[in-house]
């Protein structure tokens, strides 16, 4: 008591209950409005900065997080991206994944990823990416949504920016709608690796790939092109090392010229290393071997691989950059950049399995029998 005039507390809010800013403007003793002014990050310079501090400092004491859905409402988006790819076990997806929630991270905005796999129907998929009002989609690695014309559509009347990440090809969209592409040049490394091969003497070069798989087969034809080779050995099969394993006896007895093989990744090469050891060849003398992909677990093999490595870092950094610039432009009400469209280029890392690193014993290694078999996926 203060004379006759009772002290008036704020009691505290209730367990479990969210924290709201009327808890805040009790707890502080100014407005509701001054308070939703100061931790809004687009007021925050019109506050004094004691009184910022003062609540902000309450804010926190109090577990208090801002109500994505109330400011979709007030300003009609959230700083939230969404990320649509399909679901997938595989290292190389889950890093690129990872590696593009961090980047647009650290330029302060959200990331969520939404699977299309969970609601394959059109409708459904734009109640769920429409729910809370994301600033952005970005849909990655072919993710197969059929029709994709009328969810593109739907996302730009709604004022939602589209960013196709690591497709094969920009995907037909409608006009007038507009999207940013970025995507990694597979033909490129596939090049690389067969032009490699070619540079080391090797003049009879087969493929094994998944017809999935693109750029691979492009790649191969582009490097013989170029060097003058006409002879060609492709072998189609399922996208899993299990499957090299078998297939490389039957494709290696149908071309026994072949002294080279291009994989279409890095799967498909260790099962391919399985089976051409265990037919009594040797790796790189008898037959030399080439991945794609950059896979961590390439250089331990007992025939450490040479492979064609994503460029994942620069793959999310570019399009991470690409995103927020255009979501800052929007911002600040200046023009929009023009849409972009980039490809980045892989690289080849040379290793033991092309025959570059001299004094290594590539007589029928045992331990490599023991190589676990490693799935693949459709890139």
């Amino acid at each position: 008591m203060n004379g006759d005039h009772p002290v008036k507390t704020a009691a505290p809010p209730r367990p479990y209950a969210r924290v709201t800013l009327r808890d805040i403007a009790e707890r502080t003793g100014v407005a509701v409005s001054t308070v939703s002014r100061v931790l809004n990050p687009r007021e925050r310079p019109w506050a004094d900065a004691a009184l910022t501090r003062r609540i902000q400092d309450t804010a926190g004491a109090l577990g208090y997080r801002p109500n994505a859905h109330a400011r979709a409402l007030a300003g009609g988006k959230t700083q939230t991206v969404y990320l649509v790819t399909r679901h997938s076990p595989f290292f190389m997806h889950a890093t690129k994944v990872i590696t593009f929630q961090h980047e647009l991270d650290k330029l302060g905005r959200n990331v969520v990823v939404r699977d299309p796999g969970l609601h394959p129907e059109s409708s459904r998929v734009l109640d769920h990416l429409l729910a809370d009002a994301p600033e952005a989609v970005v849909f990655m690695l072919n993710v197969g949504l059929k029709p994709l014309g009328p969810i593109c559509r739907t996302l730009h009347a709604h004022g939602i920016r589209i960013v196709f990440m690591d497709y094969d090809q920009l995907p037909p969209v409608p006009r007038r709608v507009s999207a940013d592409f970025i995507s990694v040049d597979r033909t490129h490394g596939a090049c690389l690796a067969v032009s490699h091969l070619i540079a080391r003497g090797h003049q009879r070069i087969g493929l094994l790939a998944d017809q999935r798989m693109a750029g691979r087969l492009e790649g191969y034809e582009q490097a013989l092109r170029e060097h003058g080779i006409t002879f060609r050995a492709i072998g189609w099969m399922a996208s899993a090392a299990p499957a090299a394993e078998q297939e490389i006896i039957g494709f290696l007895d149908k071309h026994p010229a072949l002294t080279a093989v291009f994989c279409g990744s890095d799967s498909l090469a260790a099962g391919a290393m399985r089976g051409i050891l265990r037919s009594g060849r040797r790796i790189p003398d008898d037959i030399a071997v080439v991945g794609f992909d950059g896979e961590p677990w390439t250089p331990y093999l007992p025939v450490p691989l040479t492979t064609v490595t994503q460029p994942v870092a620069e793959l999310c950094r570019e399009a991470a950059d690409m995103l927020h610039k255009r979501l800052n432009a929007r911002k600040h009400d200046e023009p929009a950049p023009p849409w972009e469209s980039i490809t980045v280029k892989p690289e080849l890392v040379v290793r033991a399995s092309s025959g570059v690193e001299k004094g290594f014993d590539t007589c029928r290694h045992p331990s490599i029998l023991s190589i676990p078999s490693i799935g693949d996926r459709r890139r």
